[in-house]
């Protein structure tokens, strides 16, 4: 139901990733999150006013929010999110990982050759 969300808000102090930012942003609901969100590292430019800095204050999470909706307003935040969300769909993350099992077998047998 991402498409009925002006924002989504992620304020966790520890969270490895959140693929929930992810499927928001495919969807082209903007995100505000803090820095401890891994998923964090993936706003950029415009996205990047959703990132609260310093300590995940209720206040700092409001301002941010404030910065996404107010940019929302003049910018097609839509577009950039769905454009962060494109090199991590579910064939680009396959893909991969096929590289990185072809990579570490060719590896395997190399070190074994050279026994």
């Amino acid at each position: 139901h991402y498409a009925a969300a002006d924002v989504l808000a992620l304020a966790s102090f520890q969270e490895a990733f959140g693929n929930v930012v992810l499927e928001a942003l495919a969807s082209g609901v903007p995100v505000v999150v803090t820095r401890s969100v891994g998923a964090s590292e993936l706003l950029r430019g415009p996205l990047a006013d959703g990132i609260v800095p310093g300590d995940a204050t209720p206040t700092a999470v409001g301002e941010a929010l404030d910065r996404v909706a107010t940019r929302a307003a003049v910018a097609d935040l839509g577009a950039f999110s769905r454009s962060a969300a494109e090199p991590h769909g579910i064939e680009a993350m396959g893909a991969r990982m096929d590289a990185l099992v072809r990579d570490v077998a060719a590896e395997k047998r190399a070190a074994r050759s050279a026994q």
